[in-house]
């Protein structure tokens, strides 16, 4: 499929401040419906166990058993993503953000070509780049509320430990406040005080450690000062698109 974008267009390219919970429940009922990919085998199983012939009529129900139980860890990959994305921005412009997407995403101004049918859409409004974990491991290009949204896979490591291996390494609190930083983009003392149910003397003393350890960085933001994760407290915690 071939989206084509004007000056216009481009001027309204954005990338979604969070997960989609409609759009992940309607991909994970595709998910569930479909064979397995390799990261979703236990999920896959367990679901297909629990709603016979893959059909599901209690949504709600539906939603506490396949979704919930992973809403963190898919927020979680959703920042992370969107951290990524930023930075490429950042270093590169909408050409950094458009040209470094997904391998089945080619940038080739004023085209984005996302591998599909063969069909040529209009911007039209500009573009929302969604990051999703049940899209699995390809994008897609759809319209939704009268936009034009590319749904782009991030991780699908459901099962992971890397929270329970996080905190053994540098500890239960600090992981904490890593982690909330990573899906904050960046705090204050006082934000991570009440996100993390700490003092201010507490956040400042492992903030120090982290610093010292080269995993954060703290700036002045007018009578505050902003923490924010260095290249290296990012990859701690980032986790590759599944692929």
């Amino acid at each position: 499929m071939e989206l084509r974008l004007s000056a216009a267009d481009l001027g309204r390219v954005t990338v979604a401040q969070g997960a989609d919970p409609e759009l992940e429940y309607q991909l994970s009922l595709r998910m569930l419906r479909r064979p397995s990919l390799p990261c979703f085998v236990d999920w896959h199983g367990e679901m297909a166990q629990r709603f016979r012939y893959r059909e599901v009529t209690d949504r709600a129900g539906y939603e506490r058993t396949a979704i919930e139980p992973y809403w963190d860890r898919i927020e979680k990959f959703v920042a992370a993503e969107r951290v990524r994305l930023g930075r490429a921005v950042l270093d590169g412009g909408l050409d950094g953000l458009l040209g470094t997407l997904h391998p089945d995403v080619r940038w080739a101004p004023p085209s984005l070509r996302v591998t599909g049918p063969d069909e040529v859409v209009a911007g039209e409004g500009g573009l929302l780049v969604q990051p999703s974990v049940f899209v699995g491991h390809h994008p897609m290009l759809v319209r939704r509320k009268g936009q034009v949204v590319l749904v782009q896979p991030v991780s699908c490591e459901l099962e992971d430990q890397a929270d329970e291996q996080l905190g053994a390494l540098m500890g239960r609190t600090r992981a904490k406040l890593v982690k909330i930083l990573m899906l904050a983009g960046g705090a204050t003392t006082t934000q991570l005080a009440r996100r993390a149910d700490l003092s201010l003397a507490a956040v400042s003393q492992h903030v120090a450690v982290l610093r010292a350890v080269g995993l954060v960085v703290t700036q002045n933001a007018g009578r505050e000062r902003c923490h924010l994760l260095t290249p290296a407290g990012a990859r701690l915690v980032e986790r590759p698109a599944c692929s």
